[in-house]
């Protein structure tokens, strides 16, 4: 590891390219807080979407996304994501935290008692590696 190197779990890679969290949900887990990935420090989030492979349904799904301690700091709760079959895109809240100082757990958090569905969270985000 190269001298002042931090050792970290966020996925990094070396070069300027685009980088990617992915996590599965599934509506019969019903309402929960899932870890979709840590994000490495000097990180800034470029977008989130979902991929409705089979919509959330029962109940009212919603879904917020942000860190761990601010649940619904990127995405406030609402059904469109995970209630909108195929690719969907999330409007994003205007906040100065979509850059990152530390390594960020970010999580999604589903309410609203869903029973079924296959949802895949992405984030996109790049990181500070250009010298």
């Amino acid at each position: 590891m190269p001298t002042g190197t931090v050792a970290t779990t966020a996925r990094q890679f070396h070069q300027q390219q685009t980088h990617y969290l992915r996590k599965r949900i599934l509506g019969t887990a019903g309402n929960g807080l899932y870890n979709v990935g840590t994000l490495p420090a000097g990180a800034n989030i470029l977008r989130i979407s979902t991929l409705a492979r089979t919509v959330f349904s029962g109940g009212a799904p919603t879904v917020s996304f942000g860190p761990s301690g601010t649940p619904a700091g990127y995405f406030a709760a609402a059904g469109g994501p995970i209630t909108t079959a195929g690719r969907n895109n999330v409007t994003l809240i205007a906040t100065g935290t979509l850059g990152v100082d530390v390594d960020t757990v970010i999580t999604a958090t589903v309410g609203g008692t869903p029973t079924a569905g296959v949802v895949d969270i992405e984030i996109e985000y790049t990181v500070a590696n250009d010298g």
